[in-house]
């Protein structure tokens, strides 16, 4: 009841992580056709996958069989497009869904309500995209979602948590002696812990439950190479660094604005320094790689040797920088064990914070280092060996490709 009346009270943005099963679009469904009926405009209702939202909205029911598209009763239609998912008010506004595997279909809309279903596994350029148009028009925006790590749903759940001007909930399952004693964490009752220990008993992993119906961002399953808490234990560690040699290691990006270039200073096993930037001039990232080199003092560097990489390597050689280019496809030391050099470099990685070798501040830019080297899965190939989950595959669950990281 409060997040059905929250836009009535005065928000604009709010995010909802409720666990599975909790009722999402059945609430926001029907906080659509409120708000569509109260103001004339466009009202998108956004899946992560155009074909999902056929399936779960425009086609799906609840456990009563009662369809989620009849919540907007045949009295009010002035319209129904099959084709197109949407229904015309007789007001004359549009409630439509997308999927945003689809974006380039919200370019140049006007809508003035947007719903993110599933947004921990959206891309995430659907707000970036859209949120001007709101800011204009006055419109408004929800979240709803279950956890999926550190993602960009964690980052937004943050943000709003901290911003007064932000509606923000999370809710578990039930009280459970194990994921919720005492009912610490504020829950629905929509199911019971015999519900949960059922679920278990049904094969279903610990992890997964704690995620899935107790909306930990924390939890990393058996797959996730470095858990999250591994690596934020890093922040403020004390350890012995200032004579070391600093090194430089840079990530190019230059994908028209989209994926930035990054680069990162360590110090032993400090991480002094690191910077995300847009270009798509590759003469650009070699004088701010020289530039951070330089301020730094730094004696050796590895670049990632991809695309532009390997070119942008013997430009600063050329210019007396002792770079390296390394190139993750090539064989590890260690062919017996690691299915490339990548998955070498990434164990070499999680030993570092395991061992607890290193240490950084608590800053933004930080933050989105550990949130990075926290999103990859690893997996044994049939051979026995290690590797590391690809872009696509972390693109597929909603989690950018690491920058600072690599």
């Amino acid at each position: 009841e409060p997040f059905f009346n929250c836009l009535a009270n005065g928000y604009k943005r709010a995010v909802a992580v409720w666990h599975r099963r909790a009722g999402k679009d059945k609430n926001f469904i029907n906080m659509v056709c409120k708000e569509a009926l109260k103001r004339k405009g466009a009202y998108y209702y956004l899946y992560p996958q155009h074909n999902q939202a056929r399936k779960a909205i425009w086609k799906g029911m609840d456990k009563g069989g009662f369809p989620f598209m009849a919540h907007i009763p045949q009295e009010i239609r002035a319209r129904t497009s099959e084709q197109e998912m949407s229904v015309e008010l007789i007001n004359g506004s549009i409630v439509q869904l997308i999927g945003t595997d689809k974006i380039d279909s919200l370019m140049s809309t006007n809508p003035v309500g947007i719903v993110y279903s599933e947004y921990s596994l959206q891309n995430p350029d659907a707000w970036t995209f859209m949120r001007p148009i709101l800011r204009e028009n006055g419109g408004w925006a929800i979240f709803n979602y279950t956890p999926r790590g550190h993602n960009h749903g964690y980052d937004l759940y943050r943000l709003a948590q901290d911003n007064p001007n932000w509606f923000c909930e999370l809710y578990a399952s039930c009280e459970h002696p194990e994921f919720n004693p005492r009912g610490e964490i504020p829950h629905t009752g929509v199911l019971t812990a015999q519900d949960i220990d059922d679920e278990i008993s049904d094969g279903m992993s610990p992890e997964k439950v704690k995620q899935e119906y107790f909306c930990d961002f924390d939890v990393s399953a058996g797959n996730i190479l470095i858990p999250i808490q591994t690596i934020e234990s890093a922040f403020g560690r004390k350890i012995s660094y200032q004579y070391e040699p600093r090194i430089f290691g840079g990530d190019i990006g230059l994908s028209q604005g989209g994926d930035p270039s990054a680069w990162v200073i360590r110090q032993g096993g400090k991480i002094i320094a690191a910077k995300e930037f847009w270009t798509d001039d590759p003469i650009k990232v070699v004088a701010e790689f020289c530039r951070a080199w330089n301020e730094f003092s730094c004696s050796q560097g590895y670049l990632d040797a991809l695309f532009e990489g390997r070119t942008i390597a013997a430009n600063m050689r050329a210019r007396g920088f002792p770079v390296v280019a390394v190139n993750f496809g090539e064989s590890a030391a260690d062919e017996d064990q690691y299915l490339n050099l990548k998955a070498d470099l990434y164990c070499r990685g999680r030993k570092f914070f395991q061992e607890k070798m290193c240490s950084m501040d608590d800053t933004p830019i930080m933050r989105k280092l550990a949130v990075e080297a926290s999103g990859p899965e690893w997996e044994e190939t049939l051979t026995g060996k290690i590797q590391i989950e690809s872009k696509k595959s972390m693109e597929k669950r909603g989690i950018k490709s690491p920058n600072l990281f690599e």
